[in-house]
């Protein structure tokens, strides 16, 4: 049975729209390739052209600002030094030094006394004996010196020697002020109202037995060093300040921060960290855009209206490329906005709104 004419025209209509739709399809296909690949290209030209290929010594091509709060690393540590070389080392006396040095003087003279008793022998012999057993090293004249005192003389002598050592001990001396030390007990004995051969002794005594006995307390000086640095405050560089001016050079420090900033270029070509996360971002608002398109404003697929919103964000980025430049505040995310407000749809304006804050 043969199809009348009303149905040939029919099944021709219905092939003819349906090959027009999937040509509609592929056309719409094919804008929305050819401005995923021109975003792509702009935005990865937009951020790459903020990085520079510079190093320590070379002048700054251009006037380089942070991007964003950072802190400065090194200031910081120089702020840390800084308070940790002010801190005082905190110093213990050992009582142990003072003990050993007090318990040697006796013991020589109470050395000395054990030979004064022995009549038996003379002070020549005496003065032999003494040189050997003595722990402190003196000359044979001071020796003879100690063995010709009379016993109230020496219990005298004896407590010049104590006080002495008590007063010098009880300050304190440390490792490096020694030597001042032994002088400055040479200069007291000067002072003494005894005679030469006492003064001589004496020195010789006190200078032969004294030892450091101030020491650095490292756990308290640590502690304290410590308490100081935590109290520093990070030097914070905060964002749109300079970090460098145009031909200034660049230090270590101040490749640092651009490195930190993410400004530094380090090799040619194009990062593929970057490159992957700026596709993945297009993809993102894409989805949003395109999504929000299909499942709410299908009509627009229909006819050249999807042509003409690519249209007023493609010239939209490509001319707030070159404005940003100049000034940031001065894009035109509004005019777009409202644009596609008034020729296709409100909501859709609020939707690419936000698709071109996270561009700019």
């Amino acid at each position: 049975m043969k199809k009348s004419s009303k149905e040939i025209n029919g099944n021709n209509c219905k092939e003819t729209t349906f090959n027009i739709r999937k040509n509609k399809l592929y056309f719409n296909i094919f804008l929305i390739l050819i401005f995923t690949m021109a975003l792509f290209f702009v935005t990865i030209q937009k951020v790459e052209t903020k990085r520079i290929n510079v190093k320590v010594g070379d002048a700054a091509p251009l006037e380089i600002r942070a991007t964003k709060d950072i802190v400065d690393k090194q200031a910081t540590e120089q702020l840390k030094k800084e308070a940790s070389d002010r801190v005082e080392p905190r110093y213990r006396l050992s009582p142990s030094v003072q003990m050993t040095m007090k318990a040697t003087i006796k013991e020589f003279f109470d050395t000395v006394r054990e030979f004064q008793l022995d009549q038996s022998i003379g002070v020549s012999k005496k003065t032999d004996l003494l040189v050997e057993e003595s722990r402190i090293l003196l000359s044979r004249n001071e020796y003879q010196t100690a063995l010709r005192m009379e016993s109230d003389e020496l219990i005298s002598f004896e407590n010049i020697i104590n006080d002495l050592t008590n007063q010098i001990m009880a300050a304190g001396i440390k490792e490096e002020d020694l030597e001042y030390e032994k002088e400055n007990i040479e200069k007291i004995f000067e002072s003494i109202d005894i005679s030469d051969n006492k003064k001589e002794l004496g020195i010789s005594l006190i200078n032969n037995t004294i030892q450091p006995n101030k020491f650095m307390d490292e756990e308290a000086t640590q502690r304290r060093i410590d308490e100081e640095v935590e109290k520093v405050e990070p030097v914070i560089i905060k964002e749109h300040q300079v970090i460098v001016r145009k031909g200034d050079r660049i230090d270590s420090n101040t490749l640092d921060l651009i490195k930190e900033l993410g400004l530094l270029k380090e090799k040619e070509g194009y990062d593929r960290r970057t490159v992957l996360g700026i596709i993945v971002l297009i993809l993102l608002l894409e989805t949003v855009v395109f999504g929000y398109i299909f499942y709410f404003n299908p009509e627009i697929l229909e006819g050249n209206r999807l042509l003409i919103l690519l249209i007023i964000v493609t010239a939209l980025i490509l001319i707030s490329q070159g404005i940003y430049n100049i000034s940031p505040f001065i894009i035109p995310v509004s005019t777009g906005a409202l644009l596609i407000a008034i020729l296709l749809d409100i909501k859709l304006s609020l939707i690419v709104n936000i698709f071109f804050s996270f561009l700019f």
